[in-house]
């Protein structure tokens, strides 16, 4: 009875383990598993350029720009190490100075990233190019506060817990931070390796203390991390940075679980900015896409400090790219919309209708949310003029849908009430 019982056991809590397949679930990797349900994060993407659109320059005040948050109507930056403790209100639509805030008893030893929650903005000041400091400090400071001319932050000072070589070696060592952001209770950090060209992540509570930060997780960067954003509308970071070239790129992270931001996917852009040296990044919540700015370059060619814009859409939003090489769309509608519990199908051409009527249909489905993300896989062996799709377990909203016969496809969107 016991290895009776104990057999039953094994084939509850398992078989729920073996009924999802596993594997890439994004279209436009090159690894792409249409029977997969559950993402293992080992989705493959090409070799990806993209040029982003210039805004304008930045003022003279900030040749050094290195963070970007948006908030209160201004394009919160600031300059790095050997400049003042100052805030810069930028217009977002062209990059103009509006005004600066003073952050008082904080030297700008070296400044190097900026991010926010719901009521706090944090000043990373955690630049480490001889990877030799052990004054690694954040400041916080208010939300409300950026309207004065001065604030006052309080502080979270750290260490990391693998450093124990403190020689200084400039632009040689593992341990140059220039990426931060705020996800959740907890400020998380994206190192800058000079030596290895990877990336570590840590974490660290935002209340101010000291403290030993923890950490989390690692992975081939293939260049220098200088910028990172979180944007909750698609829970997707952004990454950004150079190689030592100064060939800017992007790393964007989605479909994580929780805060393993390395669980999900992982895809590079490659940006044709040659010889930008991109050093910060944020989320426009407004029009869904990304501010990067470059600080002035002055090697053999001269690049001013500018501003760009950032979408990623095409590359995260199935609707957007086509998911292969199709002939022709497929003669259909969907009706009602908006849909209860049942979508149903009506051929608009009736010489298709009758080839399926004698040959019979195949037709591969998929639906997607707003996010972009796989809510329904499968696949419909009958004449669409007849099928009635169940999508009752959908929750209310705006979705997309993809119907393929492998020659042709169909995609519209409809809302679920």
């Amino acid at each position: 009875m016991i290895r009776l019982f104990s057999l039953l056991l094994f084939l509850v809590y398992s078989f729920p383990a073996f009924s999802q397949v596993s594997g890439c679930t994004d279209p436009l990797a090159t690894n792409y598993n249409d029977q997969a349900e559950v993402n293992d994060g080992s989705c493959q993407y090409p070799f990806t350029t993209f040029t982003p659109e210039r805004i304008g320059p930045l003022p003279s005040e900030v040749p050094e720009t290195s963070g970007l948050v948006l908030y209160g109507g201004c394009l919160w930056t600031h300059n790095d190490s050997g400049w003042q403790p100052e805030l810069f209100c930028l217009d977002p639509e062209d990059g103009s100075l509006i005004r600066t805030v003073w952050v008082a008893n904080a030297g700008n030893r070296d400044w190097e990233e900026i991010t926010m929650d719901d009521n706090y903005l944090y000043i990373g000041d955690f630049g480490n190019n001889n990877g030799n400091r052990r004054d690694l400090v954040i400041y916080k400071v208010p939300l409300t506060d950026l309207e004065l001319d001065t604030v006052f932050p309080t502080e979270i000072t750290f260490e990391y817990p693998d450093q124990t070589d403190f020689s200084s070696r400039p632009l040689e060592n593992d341990f140059d931070m220039e990426a931060m952001i705020s996800f959740g209770d907890s400020l998380y950090l994206f190192s800058k390796n000079w030596e290895s060209q990877n990336t570590r992540i840590y974490s660290l509570p935002k209340e101010p203390g000291d403290y030993v930060a923890s950490l989390l997780d690692s992975f081939e960067a293939n260049g220098l991390i200088t910028g990172a954003s979180f944007n909750p509308k698609d829970s997707l970071i952004a990454l950004v940075g150079y190689t030592i070239f100064l060939q800017p790129f992007v790393w964007l992270l989605w479909e994580f679980e929780g805060s393993s931001f390395l669980s999900g996917n992982k895809r590079r852009i490659e940006l044709s900015l040659p010889f930008h040296q991109l050093e910060a990044i944020c989320w426009n919540p407004e029009e869904n896409y990304f501010y990067i700015s470059n600080e002035r370059f002055d090697n053999i060619i001269t690049v001013p400090a500018r501003l760009h814009k950032f979408a990623i859409d095409q590359w995260i939003h199935p609707e957007i790219s086509a998911t292969g090489n199709f002939a022709e769309p497929l003669p259909f509608k969907i009706y009602p919309n908006p849909v209860g519990n049942t979508v149903h199908f009506q051929s608009i051409d009736q010489h298709y209708s009758n080839s399926l009527d004698r040959e019979g249909g195949k037709f591969k489905l998929k639906i997607y949310n707003y996010s972009g993300h796989l809510v329904l896989n499968k696949s419909i062996d009958s004449n669409l003029d007849n099928y009635p799709l169940n999508v009752e377990k959908l929750i209310s909203g705006k979705y997309i849908l993809e119907l393929t016969d492998g020659i042709n496809r169909f995609v519209t969107s409809f809302i679920k009430e």
